[in-house]
């Protein structure tokens, strides 16, 4: 026996034994609550008139769960059930330990198979022709490089805007002089420039003021230098001059 021992004695526990093997329902504990605690309160009185010991009905339900936990330990140590009494052997057939109860019969497992998808004939022929349907709708096409193509009235709009350029402008070709053009060609023409009226005198005249003014300021600049190469070489005379002495 496992757990705290509850003492009682001989008689009983023959009383306790005799009552679960009546009780079959009870003892499984598939009965009503009502009618549960009615047989309790009538195994109370058996027990408690067969004492001492006395005992409440928690203490007693504590010594039968006992009783079928040393079972248990029994039947854990040698399953066939050798070292039981007879009591011992109906409550463990009752309670399901040995084999199945008296008016209970064990459903076997059935294991569960594998669900496979099976589709009918319809199924798939609808399937295939959605699948044509949308490759008829879109095409696989080919990226191809960029190519600029251009259209035919636009290739005789630029042909026609070349020619209207080529007409307003033509080309002149350099072609020899002739015997009368050719005494021109030596003659000096800055006399005629400076007959003619307007600005060009004026401008002749600023661009001379200005290159004479230039003139001017580079001799300046000369006689500068001139001046300044002068004084360095008298320094470098006189410095010269005090290392020696």
């Amino acid at each position: 026996m496992s757990g705290k021992i509850i003492f009682r004695n001989a008689t009983q526990d023959l009383l306790m034994m005799e009552f679960m093997i009546a009780n079959p329902d009870f003892t499984r504990g598939m009965e009503n609550r009502v009618v549960t605690a009615e047989k309790w309160e009538e195994l109370l009185k058996a027990l408690n008139s067969a004492g001492p010991p006395v005992k409440t009905i928690q203490a007693w339900k504590k010594i039968r769960a006992n009783r079928i936990v040393s079972i248990r330990s029994k039947l854990a140590k040698s399953p066939s059930g050798d070292n039981l009494c007879p009591l011992e052997t109906k409550v463990a057939s009752i309670c399901g330990l040995l084999g199945p109860p008296q008016g209970v019969v064990r459903s076997t497992r059935i294991k569960k198979q594998p669900v496979h998808l099976v589709l009918n004939e319809p199924q798939v022929k609808k399937k295939t022709l959605v699948r044509q349907k949308l490759l008829k709708k879109k095409p696989i096409v080919k990226k191809q490089p960029d190519l600029l193509v251009l259209n035919e009235p636009l290739v005789k709009k630029k042909t026609l805007g070349k020619q209207k350029f080529l007409a307003k402008k033509p080309i002149v070709k350099n072609e020899s002089l002739s015997d009368d053009e050719g005494e021109w060609e030596d003659v000096d023409t800055k006399p005629l420039h400076n007959q003619q009226p307007g600005p060009m005198p004026k401008i002749l005249q600023t661009l001379q003021t200005m290159t004479s003014q230039q003139a001017e300021h580079f001799r300046y600049i000369e006689e500068i230098e001139i001046r300044k190469l002068k004084v360095t070489k008298a320094i470098m005379e006189n410095i010269a001059k005090m290392v020696n002495k």
